[in-house]
């Protein structure tokens, strides 16, 4: 029998605006900056965790390079699933990069993005993409680069709120939340 976590028993202090900010869906864009061990890479995926159990979306984990995904983005899912005692409802492929909610079947991806034009046509044939994470988000060289990706994915028209009203079919019952990472820089 799994014991009952209490998210409020391991949100950290510094990352409680965050939780209920995301949780209301109050915004597209949520930035978490921090140093080592501030928590930061361990909040956004429970956050995506209860996200993809709640909602039917699926999101995706990037990262610049592409070899350092698994001993850190993918790591920090495998962490969190364990840490929220949910990681028997997930099924983690290692080999793939890929996390499958099992109830339902929607997943999380991961992609490095040493070509962000590589990600452009990246889909889930059931589920909309709908979240993203970009970890470590000081690697990426420019501006474009995430926004090229960010593109890629808000062209899914999942008609909720962050899709202007002229472009509106119907309202989707989530919207999408773009989640950013990074270590501020010693120096300016």
């Amino acid at each position: 029998m799994s014991k009952q976590v209490i998210l409020s028993e391991i949100v950290t202090d510094q990352f409680k605006p965050f939780w209920i900010a995301s949780k209301k869906k109050e915004h597209l864009r949520y930035v978490l900056k921090g140093g080592r061990g501030s928590g930061k890479s361990f909040h956004i995926p429970m956050r995506i965790l209860l996200d993809i159990m709640e909602f039917p979306v699926s999101a995706i984990g990037i990262r610049k390079v592409q070899n350092t995904i698994l001993k850190s983005v993918y790591a920090n899912f495998k962490g969190a699933a364990n840490v929220m005692g949910v990681r028997h409802l997930f099924r983690f492929v290692d080999s793939r990069l890929e996390i499958t909610y099992k109830p339902r079947g929607n997943k999380v991806y991961f992609s490095g993005a040493d070509d962000p034009d590589k990600i452009k046509s990246i889909k889930d044939a059931d589920f909309p993409l709908a979240i993203a994470w970009f970890e470590e988000l000081a690697e990426f060289k420019s501006e474009d680069e995430v926004t090229t990706i960010e593109n890629s994915i808000l062209r899914e028209e999942l008609e909720g709120r962050f899709v202007p009203d002229s472009q509106r079919k119907n309202k989707y019952p989530f919207d999408y939340s773009f989640y950013y990472s990074y270590n501020p820089p010693k120096r300016k």
